[in-house]
């Protein structure tokens, strides 16, 4: 009974570190969306591969698929920050480089923060998909 009991918790045991390091570890692919207010939304997808030091990644969206930069993750707060540079359009008095700041929390299967950039600023919320 007790040799049962002992290979019980050491499974339940196992079960909760891998969980705790799949919460602890940002990598993988991330959807959601980001925007200025509820009804002015962008759909993006994130995918993250942090390897206990460097976070790297890229963000895409509609308009294409961009390189994260300056990204860090804190795995003892769920702290993460990465940075984006995009090359608009471009309207009159505008710059055509935009570069986007987020800053966020990771928790459990959800990151979400705030963002900004030269112009504007906003939220942003994204779940593991994988």
């Amino acid at each position: 009974m007790r040799i049962a009991a002992s290979i019980v918790l050491s499974f339940c045991l196992a079960a909760s570190l891998a969980a705790q390091d799949k919460n602890s570890d940002p990598s993988g692919v991330w959807y959601g969306d980001y925007g200025t207010s509820t009804q002015s939304r962008t759909e993006i997808r994130i995918v993250l591969k942090w390897d206990g030091k460097v976070l790297m990644g890229t963000v895409a969206t509609e308009e294409g698929e961009l390189d994260v930069e300056n990204a860090r993750f804190d795995p003892s707060t769920g702290a993460i920050h990465m940075e984006v540079v995009f090359q608009g359009r471009g309207a009159p008095g505008r710059a055509n480089t935009y570069r986007y700041i987020a800053d966020g929390k990771m928790e459990g299967k959800t990151i979400s923060g705030t963002w900004h950039n030269e112009f504007d600023k906003g939220d942003f919320a994204v779940n593991r998909i994988s």
